[in-house]
């Protein structure tokens, strides 16, 4: 076996390989500030999804990934930043459908990941670059061949391999024994079946509809990990042994970087001309050891992500690509590397829960109701109820009803929230930011024109310094910003939660992004440090790549807790960044939809239902939100058409969008 090699041992062929007339369009079609990726029949490639972050992460590249699933339950889902639901990939409407997607959503690259849509996506590729979007696939003559197994035999041939070549009829057979019958457009190994005779032959051709029959070839198996540049030119080619198989994917592999497989491979792809991935499959027969290729797929196979771990990294191609920028043929891989794979689960909808100690409950009842367990209670019953029980009980009788085993919900003994737009409104502390900036600057008006010009989604504090003929003042300026000590104050209802859920015993803690500086001044000013048991401020623990989705912090916080993550809550309310890791680590979650946020959006999760501030708090404890906003918190929450409160807000401006007040004070903050 060959050596192992590490990543630092990784080096590139010396030519590279320029990106082609079609990846220039691509390039300078997309605004590189974010890429947006849609992976149809996303299904349960994690690692795959996994793949495209950590490639982000290492080059340095803002990535959106979106998730299109027909049931809306698919894993994979769960480690996206958005959810689509989709019509099946049969349905007249599915390419109108994906079409409307990508262009609402500014979709710069769909990948498929199934069969099933090849065709049709490869037939409509333009009508997804009219609008902006490439897609990851090959020319429809290639799929077609890929789709019927006839065809794929005799292009390997035309290639000057060798195939076992198919025919269609059972009579007609005379290749010998043991033989191999399948559906000729067929996947994942369903109806394939090794016979070892005429009469078995004979039955399986009645049972499997379509079917080709092939001589069986003996030997190991293997699959060959290919990945193209957009004219067709391989980057990576990767052969690896499929050790351990179910159900047509693999469970185990083993890299094996064969030279022949190499050239082979590459015969195949000056031919094919793939765009992007292609899986091809073989098998090296034990007596003569020469290969008989059986299948190709033009996508991503199940096992890529092996091939990537030993350093085939497209999916960094994929983004390098989508930059412009040139792709070198890659050749250091680590040959002989094993990688095992195992199941992994996510929980798609967290049930009813309830908050240890909590006695408040819900009563729906048209009689007396007396809640007394440790744990928080429903009872629905139209007499009186009575329930004790040591946890979480429901009562739903026609008479008296003492519960004291039936468990409703799964007890929580720690809540993380959020900090910003979750326990007080950021809003305030964007005004009391720029009041700081105005006395500076020497007069306080502009502390209303910074705050119209945020609501604009205009970088403010440049945009003033530009109109006052003062740019020389902007560092200074955004020090100001950055360190001042805010005028800010808590959402009523959110410090009646905290004290009330430390009176029970509950561990609160606090997860925020940010520059340390102002992420501890709000504390500070906020109160806060003294009623939570732990607070992890992103930044510190390695500067911004550690904020959330990253799920490093959720890691250090469970750790502190000493609980297992299905006891945890975490509170937030960005759903674009802050639930994928609780999600992913079995944490619950609570989505604040605040209407009045930085980061608000329409945007609806697939797995969480959103809840007001009122919300929030019955769900954690039970408790009658606090009404008691003031006059100015009153008029944000009229002006934004919501009975949400704002404490410390008093909005002269109509608020701008909140994409476009996001982007302005991300540009300060």
């Amino acid at each position: 076996m060959a050596s192992r090699k590490t990543a630092n041992e990784a080096t590139h062929d010396e030519v590279a390989i320029p990106i082609n007339s079609r990846g220039k369009e691509i390039a300078k079609d997309i605004n590189m500030s974010e890429i947006r990726i849609l992976f149809t029949g996303v299904g349960r490639r994690i690692e795959l999804l996994q793949a495209f972050r950590s490639a982000a992460l290492v080059l340095d590249r803002k990535l959106k990934i979106y998730g299109a699933d027909m049931a809306g339950t698919a894993p994979a889902l769960a480690y996206c930043d958005f959810t689509r639901k989709v019509v099946a990939m049969k349905d007249p409407g599915y390419i109108d459908n994906l079409l409307d997607i990508c262009g609402k959503d500014r979709i710069d690259l769909l990948i498929p990941t199934i069969d099933t849509d090849l065709l049709v996506l490869s037939e409509n590729r333009e009508k997804f670059e009219a609008i902006g979007t490439k897609v990851l696939i090959a020319d429809p003559d290639k799929i077609r061949i890929c789709r019927d197994k006839n065809n794929t035999s005799q292009f390997f041939v035309d290639c000057g391999l060798k195939a076992p070549m198919p025919v269609n009829d059972v009579k007609a057979y005379n290749g010998g024994f043991p033989a191999f019958i399948k559906p000729k457009d067929g996947s994942s190994s369903i109806n394939a079946f090794k016979v070892e005779n005429a009469e078995d032959l004979e039955m399986y051709a009645r049972q499997v509809e379509d079917y080709i029959i092939q001589p069986f070839v003996s030997g190991k198996e293997y699959t060959i990990d290919a990945f193209c540049d957009f004219d067709g030119n391989p980057i990576s080619i990767v052969p690896r042994q499929r050790l351990q198989v179910r159900a047509g994917e693999v469970l185990k592999t083993q890299i094996f970087m064969d030279d022949t497989m190499v050239k082979e491979a590459e015969a195949i792809c000056e031919k094919f001309r793939p765009r992007g991935p292609i899986t091809i499959q073989l098998i090296r027969d034990e007596k003569s050891k020469e290969d008989y290729y059986i299948e190709i797929n033009p996508r991503y196979g199940g096992g890529a992500p092996l091939s990537m771990k030993a350093g085939a990294r497209s999916a960094e191609y994929v983004l390098k690509m989508l930059s412009g920028e040139k792709i070198y043929r890659h050749s250091a891989i680590a040959d002989g590397a094993i990688y095992s794979r195992f199941d992994q689960s996510v929980c798609l909808d967290e049930g009813n829960f309830a908050v240890a100690g909590a006695e408040a409950t819900e009563a729906a009842a048209s009689g007396n109701a007396a809640n007394t367990g440790a744990e928080a209670t429903e009872a629905a019953a139209s007499g009186n109820a009575a329930n004790t029980g040591a946890e979480a009980t429901e009562a739903a009788s026609s008479g008296n009803a003492a519960n004291t085993v039936a468990t409703t919900s799964a007890a929580v003994k720690a809540v993380i929230f959020d900090l910003d737009d979750t326990l007080y409104p950021e809003r305030a502390y964007v005004r009391s930011g720029y009041k700081a900036v105005a006395k500076f600057l020497g007069d306080d008006a502009y502390a209303d024109r910074l705050y119209e010009l945020f609501e604009q989604g205009k970088p403010a504090i440049d945009t003033l310094l530009s109109e006052i003929n003062r740019p020389e003042d902007k560092d200074k300026a955004l020090e100001i910003y950055r360190i001042h000590k805010p005028e800010i104050t808590m959402y009523p209802e959110m410090k009646k939660v905290l004290e009330t859920l430390r009176a029970r015993g509950i561990k609160l803690g606090i997860i925020t992004d940010g520059r340390p500086n102002g992420q501890n001044n709000k504390i500070d000013a906020l109160g806060v440090r003294d009623m939570v048991d732990e607070i992890v401020i992103t930044d510190e623990l390695g500067g911004t790549r550690f904020r959330k989705p990253c799920d490093i912090a959720f890691r250090i916080m469970q750790l502190r807790f000493a609980l297992p993550a299905e006891e945890i809550i975490y509170v937030g309310d960005n759903i674009t960044k802050d639930f994928a890791a609780p999600m992913q680590l079995g944490m619950k979650s609570l989505y604040f939809k605040n209407p009045e946020g930085i980061y608000y959006t329409d945007e609806e999760s697939a797995f969480f239902a959103p809840h007001d501030i009122k919300g929030v708090c019955e769900a954690l404890c039970g408790l009658a939100a606090d009404r008691g906003a003031s006059a100015d918190a009153s008029n944000l929450a009229a002006n934004r058409g919501t009975s949400a409160t704002n404490t410390a807000a008093n909005t002269a401006a109509s608020p701008a969008s909140a994409p476009d007040a996001a982007a302005a004070h991300k540009e300060e903050s």
